[in-house]
C-alpha cells in the first residue's frame, strides 16, 4: 500500500510539472500579418502570413518528429445596416509540418494546393512556408456589388493539443493548453 501511494504521488507530481512546463498561452505572441487582397477582375484573392514567432515556440515539438497542423479560417462578410452581416464565404485551410529525423528534412502539406507533400531541408524556409498563404482564390467578384461594403476575417492557430490517455478530459481546468489561436484579423474592402 505504501508503494502504491508513493507511485500516485510521484505520478501526479510529474504530471503537474509536465503540464505546467507547456507554454500556457500562444495567442498573446502571434497574429495574422501582411494581409493583401487582390481583385484581378474576375476573382478575389488573398495573401497573408502567421507571425513566425509562433513556430519558434513549438520548435521542440516539430523537431521531435511530431506532426503539427496549423489551421487558418477565412471568412468574407457583407456589411448590412440594421441587420446582421451576411456570411458570403467560410473557408478552412490546413497546413501540416513534420520533421523526418532520419532524413533531416521537413515534410509540408498544404490543403489549398493540389500537389502532394513538399520536402524542404532548410528549417527557416520550412517555417516561412508553413506560416504563409499566398494568392488563395476566394470567390468570383461577379457576386459582389459595387455599392456594398465587405470585410474579410482571418484567424490562425494550432489544432487542439491532445494529451495522452484522456488526460485532456481530466485536466479540463487548464484552459491555456488549448488556447492556441490568433484573434480575428479584419480587413475592410469594396469591389
Amino acid at each position: 500500500m505504501r508503494f502504491c501511494l508513493k507511485g500516485i504521488i510521484f505520478f501526479s507530481t510529474a504530471l503537474f510539472v509536465i503540464v505546467y512546463s507547456i507554454p500556457l498561452s500562444f495567442s498573446a505572441d502571434f497574429t495574422i500579418k501582411d494581409v493583401f487582397l487582390r481583385n484581378d477582375g474576375n476573382e478575389l484573392r488573398v495573401s497573408f502570413r502567421l507571425d513566425e514567432g509562433f513556430l519558434e515556440r513549438i520548435d521542440d515539438i516539430v523537431k521531435s518528429g511530431a506532426k503539427v497542423n496549423i489551421i487558418f479560417y477565412v471568412k468574407i462578410m457583407r456589411k448590412r445596416k440594421l441587420w446582421m452581416d451576411e456570411n458570403l464565404l467560410m473557408m478552412k485551410i490546413k497546413h501540416s509540418i513534420k520533421y523526418d529525423v532520419l532524413k533531416d528534412e521537413f515534410l509540408l502539406k498544404f490543403s489549398e494546393r493540389r500537389s502532394g507533400e513538399t520536402v524542404v531541408k532548410d528549417a527557416a524556409m520550412a517555417k516561412r512556408l508553413i506560416c504563409e498563404v499566398n494568392n488563395l482564390k476566394l470567390m468570383s467578384t461577379a457576386s459582389l456589388n459595387e455599392s456594398d461594403k465587405y470585410y474579410i476575417m482571418i484567424k490562425g492557430g494550432l489544432n487542439r493539443l491532445r494529451l495522452p490517455f484522456y488526460l485532456d478530459h481530466l485536466l479540463f481546468i487548464l484552459p491555456g493548453i488549448w488556447n492556441t489561436e490568433t484573434p480575428w484579423k479584419i480587413v475592410e474592402f469594396k469591389k
